[in-house]
């Protein structure tokens, strides 16, 4: 499932962890408007400002808000 994250603070960085060990998940992008979230996204993973952005991105499956 493609998936999106809006919000990466402290329960956000939990859900990126958790992710990152469910093969069954891909995660697209994540939106956080601080630039320190680009060293915790995994490969092919890119942080947006705007989760408006995320919740347009072309085959999105599921979005967790956190």
């Amino acid at each position: 499932m493609r998936v999106g994250l809006i919000g990466a603070g402290r329960f956000g960085r939990r859900y990126l962890d958790t992710l990152a060990r469910l093969p069954e998940f891909e995660l697209l992008a994540v939106a956080s408007s601080n630039p320190g979230t680009d060293a915790l996204l995994p490969a092919g993973c890119r942080r947006l400002d705007d989760w408006r952005e995320l919740v347009a991105l072309p085959g999105l499956q599921g979005v967790l808000i956190v």
